[in-house]
């Protein structure tokens, strides 16, 4: 987010991507993050070439999560959206290593910076909890952020009670 040395570049929740010709074939290839992510790494390196201290941040989130296939500034910070603990009872061990490969790979291409995540624990995600259930996973949460501890430098978790009332 925006606090002294960090500036953040992500575009809005619910982002409509341009069809304009130079846009389409990136949307249409699927490799939303090379278009966004490039223009990210522009403004990175600029800033970083103009000797302006400081760090970009973005969220890979939804059709852009994936990582580009270019290497990324290393003043880039990034926060991956991905669920989170409340997965850990659905996946198998080799799930969870593709799940936390994304961290890894988020944290190769921005020169080894530790990622941040957004998580889900939300009553309303997967249906996983029956209505009124309080958005608690003790056993999950201390799983998988223990597992992903050496990559990652702290998350947000989405949960509340608006997602357990929610109709």
């Amino acid at each position: 987010s925006c606090h002294p040395g960090y500036f953040n570049i992500m575009p809005a929740d619910g982002m409509i991507p341009c069809r304009c010709p130079k846009c389409e074939p990136h949307i249409a290839s699927g490799r939303l993050s090379e278009l966004l992510f490039g223009f990210t790494d522009r403004i990175a390196r600029r800033l970083a070439d103009s000797g302006v201290k400081g760090n970009i941040t973005a969220m890979a989130y939804a059709a852009y999560q994936k990582p580009p296939e270019k290497e990324l500034s290393p003043n880039i910070k990034i926060m991956l959206a991905a669920p989170g603990p409340w997965n850990e009872r659905n996946l198998t061990e080799e799930e969870k290593k593709k799940e936390d490969g994304l961290i890894l790979e988020w944290r190769e291409k921005t020169g080894g910076n530790k990622v941040s995540l957004w998580n889900y624990m939300l009553a309303t995600f997967g249906n996983v909890a029956p209505k009124g259930v309080p958005t608690v996973s003790p056993s999950a949460v201390a799983s998988y952020y223990k597992r992903n501890a050496p990559s990652i430098d702290g998350a947000f978790v989405e949960s509340g009670p608006w997602s357990i009332f929610h109709l």
